[in-house]
């Protein structure tokens, strides 16, 4: 409801149009149980289609509905029937899901009540927003003419664009809105947010619904709710309208197409400029392209929302089957936003318009054509993924994809050599892990590792912490450096023992001094005492420890230091020995002591050299070690730039690879568009659209197209869906199991190449004067009961008849410097009616029974031959025949096969449209005309045989052909009598088409 309520408030936001008569819902105060009211309100909205079609136009009921031309508008009146309804809804209890026949609560009746208003609604929006989207896309719609159009400029339009249909088009889009704007009103306030959306009274078309219902069980009682607008004496009170849920959807559609071409126009004309040989200046030019980008910006978020109460509130009247109408009209709604994107993007990427249609032909040979580039795009898209070949060509996605995965394999193995071979020996010797410095890829990281190797275990050995966090790592340097440690340490030990030999023989002096007052023992000690000094000092100056990192270690500095040490210990010795005669007997222990100490001494300094030498291995072997780390590092420099030089590692193999898949991804996307086109080419040429599984022609029995592999191609743009070639073909080959399967004569049938007379009365051949302008010159003989000729009413016939060419050929801007030629338009249209001489009523212009028995299959219809016939006396100068031409641009009908009931077998219409960008034929500057000959073909004169024109197959039914006939200076109107079509047509299935193997 959130979602709902933000897009009416986005949809609402803007007024309706300039100058329209548009009020909006507002609460009268009225009571909630005011079902008279209500109705009443109702009656008066919806008698803008009293008397349609029997007695009024389209051109006056739409003038009715929106109040132009002095008209009071209908439309506030069904708002206020939709807001009545909502306020009695509001204070009713909720409605029950079941009831006595009959008997509807007042919350049910209003609710229907509402749904009939919004009906009548978006039927007048449908039918005004039609008129403006013909106008501005096609042709003239029937009795409008833009010239005369007196509105004003709807107020979005804040500059006008001079070459487009910018007021049509505006009008047109702001139409369908409206309509969108006022479902989703109701949808928001109401109490369930329900739509009707089919009725049981209509179980062919369930789209339809019933109101002013005469139903005993009906909601609204036929007594108490009965609209005088339909129905009368002798007629059933039961009117047929399109529901209100599939209204909102074709509003929706109608609205994007409004949009998309609306937009169009405005990028072609900003290219092609406001008139012939006209330019735009570059900033109109860029405000149109803006505005046409903003449109479908606009259109695409509009839709999207739009459709979410669609996609939940629409049924097509049946349970538990599949919900075909809410389906199509969400297919619809998607294919509207994809059209609206693809513009949008076309327009953003400053593409340039063209007037190629996608789909011009469906002739035999055309399809045939069509079938060979659909072959030629495969083959491509093949031969580029690598085709059938045991080793794929170079510049084939599988060459590059095999080159790719074989460089990803040996590059695999060059990281495994590496990391087995140096990065582990590193990580081994180091304890630092080459990963965490890029795997040493590039001189910086290499540069970057061997210093932090460096700084690691210089830090380590001047810390001399063997509990260090670096030492832990189990590498052998850690290893060699807690040895170097170990034997600094131990240096510094020794020194610190030798050293203390001093302190503790002081101690034993001071105890001989205490024992012996004596002179001689107080020299003995001392003497002795500088000599044990001495010695220590020795060992001082000899042995030197460095804090110098991995450098660390202990050094000799005088190589005659033992000697000394040698001749101290001899000195006190002597000395020991002169004192002890004089000493007396109590200080002989004393010099014992003394003299051991000395020994001791002597010993601790004798061990010194050894550490030394441990020292000096542990630190060359740590260097050893480093030196080692150093030249793996440089070894593993050497072995990438050899391998960098090998075809595997060569960085473009990724961009060629990449390369290869995007010419195939361009190449498969044509391929799409070709078998696209194909399908679009098959529905046009069998009048029905692409389905799988399809229906028998019983109608009811549904058949796959085979197994089971073609079950994912449900519908031509099912083709987009396709990942690749294969696919592609699998596509391919269910468009010609469905082509080969219609032709069964237990589905369509076979071709037959019999010509029929499209005008179906021999010697009548179609007239302009009198078929298709309505200047009937046949008088009706009561007692006869037939058509017969009369004379006076030919003479009359004619006269009006070069009337309207005299007309037409003075408004057409073409004879502005001269009379050049003589252009008119007329439609053909199915269901249209001709007089004939002899007949006693008129008949269908393309009649199902023949007047010679035979029986038209009345489906497919195809003019394969026609001819021209310029009636009069003295028109050209001189020549049997003069060359003209026939286009169609308008919208075609053809009839279509669609036995889905009693109701609708043989009847039913499959309108192919002309895209929306097809403009009328003097408006076209580029491209060929969409159907036609353009060239001309041979045109009778007077009495001469009439020549027939091959034609690749038109449809025969088309609301504007376009006839040009050149001047050829002689060209004289007011000599013309009549101008006569002759047609031959196929019928039936199309013409078989070569697939080939």
């Amino acid at each position: 409801m959130r979602t709902l309520r933000i897009l009416r408030q986005s949809l609402v936001s803007r007024p309706l149009v300039a100058g329209a008569c548009v009020a909006g819902w507002t609460v009268l105060g009225l009571q909630a149980d005011e079902l008279d009211t209500a109705f009443s309100r109702l009656v008066e909205g919806r008698s803008y289609l009293n008397g349609f079609p029997e007695s009024k136009t389209r051109k006056v009921l739409v003038e009715d509905f929106l109040g132009l031309n002095g008209r009071t508008s209908n439309r506030p009146s069904l708002a206020e029937t939709v807001e009545l309804a909502l306020s009695i809804r509001r204070a009713e209890p909720t409605e029950p899901s079941s009831f006595v026949s009959g008997q509807a609560p007042r919350s049910i009746q209003a609710k229907v009540i509402a749904w009939e208003a919004l009906e009548s609604l978006a039927t007048g929006y449908l039918y005004a927003g039609n008129k403006d989207l013909l106008d501005g896309v096609r042709v003239s719609y029937p009795g409008s003419s833009s010239a005369n159009d007196s509105r004003l400029m709807p107020k979005e339009e804040a500059t006008v664009f001079p070459g487009t249909s910018q007021k049509q088009l505006t009008y047109a889009r702001l139409y369908f809105q409206q309509a969108i704007k006022d479902v989703l009103s109701y949808v928001a306030e109401d109490t369930t947010g329900a739509l009707r959306a089919g009725s049981s009274l209509y179980p062919t078309v369930p789209h339809y619904v019933t109101f002013d219902e005469e139903k005993e069980d009906g909601i609204l009682d036929h007594d108490r709710f009965d609209d005088p607008n339909f129905g009368g004496p002798a007629v059933q009170d039961r009117e047929a309208s399109q529901s209100v849920a599939y209204l909102y959807g074709s509003s929706l559609e109608r609205y994007g197409l409004a949009t998309v071409g609306y937009a169009d126009q405005l990028w072609r004309s900003a290219y092609a400029g406001p008139g012939a040989g006209a330019k735009r200046t570059e900033v109109e030019k860029n405000a149109m392209l803006n505005r046409a980008a903003e449109l479908l910006r606009n259109d695409v978020h509009a839709q999207f929302l739009a459709t979410l109460p669609l996609a939940a509130r629409l049924s097509d009247g049946t349970d538990g089957t599949v919900n075909e109408f809410q389906q199509a009209k969400i297919d619809q709604a998607r294919v509207s936003v994809t059209d609206a994107v693809r513009l949008r993007d076309q327009i953003l990427a400053g593409e340039k318009p063209t007037q190629t249609a996608l789909v011009s032909a469906w002739d035999p040979t055309s399809i045939q054509m069509q079938i060979g580039l659909c072959r030629d795009a495969y083959e491509a898209a093949r031969l580029k993924w690598g085709g059938d070949a045991q080793v794929p060509a170079d510049g084939s996605v599988a060459y590059e994809l095999a080159r790719t995965e074989q460089a990803q394999t040996l590059n695999g193995e060059r990281d495994i050599s590496l990391r087995n071979s140096l990065e582990t020996q590193l990580l081994e010797i180091t304890g630092e892990d080459p990963d965490n410095y890029g795997n040493l890829r590039s001189d910086a990281a290499r540069e970057a590792y061997v210093q932090a190797v460096k700084m690691k275990f210089d830090r380590l050995v001047d810390e001399r912490n063997p509990n260090g966090d670096g030492l832990r790592d189990g590498s052998l340097m850690s290893i060699q450096a807690l040895r170097l440690i170990q034997a600094i340490r131990e240096i510094e030990a020794k020194k610190g023992h030798v050293r203390s030999f001093v302190e503790r023989i002081n101690i034993e002096r001071k105890k001989s001094l205490n024992e012996n007052l004596t002179i001689t023992a107080n020299a003995l000690v001392i003497s002795v005492m500088d000599a044990v000094i001495a010695t220590a000092d020795s060992v001082e100056g000899w042995t030197t420890t460095c804090a110098c990192g991995m450098a660390s270690g202990v050094s000799q500095t005088l190589k005659t230091n033992l000697g000394k040490l040698l001749s101290t210990r001899d000195i006190a010795i002597r000395t020991l020995r002169l004192a002890s005669e004089r000493v007396a007997i109590n200080e002989i222990q004393s010099a014992a002591v003394i003299k051991n100490l000395i020994i001791d001494q002597r010993n601790a300094a004798d061990q010194i050299p050894s550490i030394f030498v441990q020292s000096s291995i542990a630190s060359a072997e740590l260097l050893q070690l480093f030196s080692r780390a150093n030249r793996l590092v440089q070894d593993h420099a050497f072995y990438q730039d050899v391998t960098d030089r090998l075809w595997y590692r060569d960085p473009s193999l990724a961009f060629k690879l990449e390369k290869a898949e995007e010419e195939y991804r361009d190449l498969l996307q044509e391929y799409r568009i070709e078998l696209y086109k194909l399908a679009r080419m098959l529905e046009a040429a069998w009048t029905e659209r692409f389905l799988n599984p399809i229906k028998q022609a019983n109608g009811s029995t549904i058949v796959p197209l085979n197994n089971g592999s073609f079950d994912g191609f449900t519908e031509a743009e099912s083709v987009f869906s396709i990942p690749n070639h294969t696919q592609g073909l699998a596509f391919f080959n269910a468009l010609k199991a469905w082509d080969t399967k219609l032709r069964e004569p237990e589905f369509r049938g076979a071709p037959s190449a019999v010509l029929w007379d499209a005008n179906s009365f021999a010697g009548q051949p179609l007239s302009l004067r009198r078929d298709l302008f309505k200047l009937i010159d046949y008088r009706y003989d009561l007692a006869g009961n037939y058509y017969v000729q009369d004379s006076a009413l030919e003479r009359q016939s004619i006269q009006q008849f070069r009337a309207i060419l005299l007309d037409l050929a003075n408004r057409d801007a073409a004879n502005a410097s001269g009379f050049t030629r003589l252009r008119i338009d007329f439609p053909l249209t199915y269901n249209q009616a001709r007089v004939i001489l002899g007949q006693s009523a008129p008949v269908p212009i393309v009649a199902q029974n023949r007047p010679g028995g035979g029986f038209d299959q009345f489906w497919n219809h195809r003019i394969k031959k026609i001819g021209v016939k310029i009636v009069g006396k003295n028109v050209f100068a001189a020549g049997s025949t003069v060359p003209i031409s026939v286009e169609l641009f308008g919208n075609v009908d053809r009839i279509g096969f669609f036995p889905d009931s009693v109701f609708t077998f043989t009847r039913s219409l499959s309108t192919f449209q002309i895209p929306l960008y097809q403009r009328d034929p003097d408006k076209r500057l580029v491209g060929e005309p969409f159907f036609g000959t353009g060239i001309g073909i041979p045109a009778a004169i007077s009495s001469t045989q009439v020549p027939m024109n091959e034609v690749g197959g038109w449809p025969l039914f088309c609301d504007n052909f376009v006839l040009r006939i050149g001047s050829q200076g002689t060209l004289r109107i007011e000599n013309i009598e009549d101008i006569e079509l002759y047609l031959q047509m196929e019928v039936g299935s199309p013409p078989a088409v070569a697939w080939g193997n």
